[in-house]
């Protein structure tokens, strides 16, 4: 009769391989979870602005599309050399600190607007035009993939141009 100490003994080349076997298991799962969170990650593109009144600019807004695999999450909008005039209001060179914007999540293959306003903050009427209008705004947002997490900025340029028949707005990726 064998004692349970011999039994264990006798086992313990199949536990060592199922341990290795699960080990490596895990450890590959671990790699391959690393890589599709690199090779996936959220790619923000702005496309043109749509302008629903041909009369109002303030009314126009701003396109943000996730053509990535992974969410974009948190996200920051943020403002800086900011110059717009409507009537007698003129404001040059102001800064607006990133602020969450109504949308917190952008799924990947989702697009949302974001309106003019929503760029500095502002609450002006309904009614209201720019006569003009540039600015740099950035979208700061983090992508998660179960524990991996990363926190990526965006920034674009941002300008009003008048032309003898209305405005059109031209949206640019910044130098930085």
């Amino acid at each position: 009769m064998r004692t349970f100490l011999e039994n264990i003994l006798s086992l313990l080349p199949q536990l060592l391989q199922i341990s290795l076997w699960l080990l490596g298991g895990s450890l590959a799962g671990v790699m391959a979870l690393w890589g599709a969170y690199l090779s996936f990650p959220p790619k923000l593109i702005i496309g043109p602005v749509v302008d629903p009144s041909p009369t109002f600019n303030s009314h126009s807004r701003l396109p943000v599309t996730n053509s990535g695999k992974l969410a974009a999450d948190d996200l920051l909008l943020a403002a800086s050399n900011v110059s717009f005039s409507i009537g007698l209001l003129r404001m040059d060179n102001q800064t607006y600190r990133a602020a969450r914007l109504t949308v917190p999540r952008i799924a990947g293959g989702e697009a949302v607007e974001i309106p003019i306003f929503d760029v500095i903050r502002t609450d002006f009427p309904a009614s209201a035009v720019f006569e003009r209008f540039s600015c740099r705004f950035a979208l700061s947002y983090s992508y998660r993939l179960i524990f991996f997490s990363r926190k990526h900025t965006k920034a674009w340029d941002l300008e009003l141009r008048p032309r003898p028949d209305g405005y059109s707005w031209v949206v640019k990726n910044a130098k930085t």
